[in-house]
């Protein structure tokens, strides 16, 4: 009997052990299960690379260890460190595993930067949509930076040292080295002269022709994925500022009482922010970023608003 109560003794006990081994198996794959899911969610929101999906004439890739530079192809893996340069009258496309997009113009330099979901935008323009619930982006230059959450905006340095944000969907923010930060809705934008420690007040701007004339928008093969809601933001415009002034469809005249001394903005140029030009002045639009009415062929219809 005693020898009997031992056998059943031990076989309870190597029963638990094994009970406890199978636990603590199933809690190791469990944890390891969980983080190889945080990984994978860090490595989709991380903005760190992203595929070409459309490349127009001169867009290279520079690589980070010295090598020669080499053109851009569609379906190519552009990642931190390497940097991205277009030539004149050439652009690009890349979208990431998050379907962020990323849209570059021409004469442009940016690169991604390895955490926090940042573009560095050494010269150029760029346009950046981040779907809503993917973490956002900043655009970073060396004037200031803008960041956004679910939203689409074009982010310009001027050749003269300045920074232009325009936001045609959502609402961005602007920020200065020294805190001060400014709201920007749709169909606003702001600006920061070269030097000045100020971003401009929100300036309303015609986004219906924008959207229209912009290579960022309208020069390449796929529509925008924010298409409809930058439809549905032209429509709100139209209902709350029926009342500006527009002088063309690259430029406007800002002559609200209060904003007088902002004299002319041109929202796809890249040259001057002089508040002091004349009202009659108009500089002229960039190749690069506005494609005129008579060579511009039959440009994508927007599609209909969102409803509600």
């Amino acid at each position: 009997m005693h020898v009997i109560g031992m056998e059943e003794k031990n076989v309870k006990n190597v029963s638990r052990c094994f009970d406890c081994r199978v636990r603590l198996t199933g809690f190791l794959l469990g944890a390891l299960a969980l983080l190889f899911l945080e990984n994978s969610a860090l490595a989709i929101n991380a903005l760190n690379r992203a595929r070409f999906t459309e490349v127009v004439n001169q867009v290279e890739v520079i690589p980070a260890n010295n090598s020669p530079k080499k053109q851009a192809q569609v379906g190519s893996l552009f990642q931190v460190p390497e940097i991205l340069q277009t030539g004149s009258r050439s652009r690009a496309e890349l979208v990431a595993e998050d379907k962020t997009v990323t849209r570059v113009g021409a004469n442009t330099i940016f690169s991604f930067q390895s955490q926090d979901r940042t573009i560095q935008l050494k010269r150029g323009s760029l346009l950046f949509h981040a779907p809503k619930g993917r973490g956002g982006g900043t655009i970073q230059t060396a004037a200031a930076t803008a960041a956004v959450l679910g939203t689409t905006i074009i982010v310009t340095t001027t050749d003269d040292g300045g920074f232009k944000c325009l936001v045609l969907e959502g609402q961005g923010e602007v920020r200065l080295p020294n805190g001060f930060h400014q709201k920007v809705n749709a169909g606003e934008l702001v600006f920061i002269r070269p030097g000045s420690k100020k971003i401009s007040k929100p300036l309303p701007y015609d986004l219906s022709q924008q959207v229209e004339n912009s290579l960022l928008v309208q020069g390449f093969s796929r529509p925008l994925l924010s298409l409809n809601k930058i439809s549905h933001a032209i429509d709100v415009q139209r209902q709350n500022f029926p009342y500006l002034a527009y002088d063309s469809p690259a430029s406007f005249v800002a002559n609200l009482q209060h904003q007088k001394d902002y004299a002319l903005v041109d929202p796809n140029s890249r040259v001057h922010l002089n508040p002091t030009l004349p009202q009659t002045e108009s500089p002229k639009p960039e190749p690069p970023t506005t494609l005129p009415p008579s060579t511009r062929k039959n440009p994508p219809r927007l599609p209909p608003p969102i409803p509600g």
